[in-house]
């Protein structure tokens, strides 16, 4: 039977947070983090990212000064941030989003100038179309996208900014944005993905919109609907990654989005109060793909990179899932039932069942093996009448070797097998 330990959950978080102590960078007059954890290099949107990680875990960031320092320094005379390493120091919608939620969730008194700046650029960046509604492009000249005009609306929400009619005009777009089949896409035009559908559910939702309105119940039935028909390994929920080009010949601007999917879709499911299979299953994965104490992005894997965001967004996540439960600390064990995977069942500390989901297992252990010592005796017997027979005349062939080491494994591996569980079944019901 399936399940997720409580514990998990809390030592993967611990695990992200050593990481992003480690790489923690000092470069010229800069301090903060990179994109790419342990490049040598500094990056507005990563360092605001790591600031707001620690935030959210309600712990201390390393020399948190200086890194709200460097974003404050880094901020244009026009109002808005730009990236370090690309559009030619142009300020941008992304990069003054994630810039203007650091600097406001550590001191919005300290840095009221600047996000008051940085918002007022944000706002000038809407470009209204007649009496048309219109969402927020990238940078100026671009199409309105789906992503961007999402993150302005939280951030503007989040920032207490979302009584103006830019707001609003662009929550409308948002909505109307919606795909017939009831997810969203890239772009008005582009066909229902994972990614933008999860993102609007949560961006509509913190603006306001009822979880039981038909948009927001169009939308999760889209998303119910291709979990039924696609693997939790399935491509379409590692990764999607969106190109953004603008202008001609030099002054042409690619910028990639690297969207990591299944952490917005605990969150997503999470925000409309649904703990189910679907969620099950996610938070599962995500704690697979970061057992071996970190997680890379899905199309860099076995490489030395590992992106910031990828660790920011399992984070919150998780986070998510915990908030999503009163008295954390007293939870141990979470699975949903076969069969019956519509809701998320979650057991305590002592509750005698966590004993009957790990003997369970323990039996489809012990069963995997009787089967595979049956079947290699039913063929032993067919092929070998006289094992002893059998046994002299292959003892010192490499076939023989190999399969009397196979027998002698398998039988010996049941009394250690037992002993093991013993031990396992004592160490985790303490827990």
């Amino acid at each position: 039977m399936k399940y997720i330990r409580r514990k998990d959950i809390d030592n993967s978080i611990e695990t992200f947070t050593r990481i992003l102590n480690d790489n923690h960078r000092h470069i010229d007059n800069d301090t903060g983090w990179h994109q790419h954890l342990g490049t040598h290099k500094i990056g507005i949107v990563a360092t605001a990212m790591a600031l707001l990680f620690y935030k959210t875990i309600n712990k201390d960031a390393p020399e948190k000064e200086l890194n709200l320092n460097f974003i404050q320094r880094k901020q244009n005379p026009d109002g808005g941030w730009p990236y370090i390493s690309n559009t030619s120091n142009t300020s941008n919608v992304e990069s003054t989003c994630w810039a203007l939620l650091a600097l406001y969730k550590y001191d919005s008194i300290l840095f009221h100038d600047q996000i008051e700046n940085g918002v007022n650029w944000l706002l000038a960046q809407y470009e209204q179309i007649s009496d048309s509604d219109n969402g927020w492009a990238f940078i100026t000249g671009s199409k309105p996208r789906i992503y961007v005009t999402s993150f302005v609306l939280r951030v503007l929400k989040i920032l207490g900014k979302n009584a103006g009619q830019e707001f609003e005009s662009a929550k409308r777009w948002l909505i109307n944005a919606q795909n017939d089949d009831g997810g969203w896409g890239e772009l008005p035009d582009k066909g229902s993905s994972l990614f933008f559908t999860c993102y609007c559910v949560i961006t509509l939702i913190e603006c306001g919109i009822e979880t039981s309105s038909s948009t927001i119940n169009n939308a999760i039935s889209w998303l119910e609907k291709k979990f039924s028909s696609i693997n939790i390994h399935d491509q379409t929920l590692i990764c999607y990654l969106e190109f953004i080009e603008n202008g001609t010949g030099e002054n042409r601007i690619r910028i990639p989005f690297f969207h990591y999917v299944l952490p917005y879709i605990v969150i997503a499911f999470l925000k409309v109060g649904k703990r189910n299979g679907i969620v099950f299953d996610t938070v599962r994965q995500l704690l697979q793909r970061c057992s071996n104490g970190k997680i890379e992005h899905p199309m860099l894997e076995n490489s030395r990179i590992i992106p910031i965001w990828i660790l920011y967004d399992t984070m919150v996540s998780f986070q998510s899932f915990k908030d999503s439960y009163n008295n954390w600390e007293e939870k141990s064990d979470f699975f949903c039932l076969p069969f019956f995977q519509k809701k998320l069942i979650t057991i305590g500390k002592y509750n005698l069942f966590r004993l009957f989901i790990r003997i369970h297992n323990f039996i489809w252990y012990l069963i995997g093996i009787f089967a595979l010592i049956f079947i290699m005796v039913i063929v032993f017997q067919r092929y070998c009448p006289d094992p002893m027979d059998w046994l002299e005349n292959h003892i010192n062939t490499i076939s023989g070797q190999i399969i009397l080491s196979l027998v002698v494994s398998a039988i010996c591996a049941l009394p250690k097998s037992i002993f093991m569980l013993t031990i396992f079944i004592i160490k985790h019901f303490k827990k």
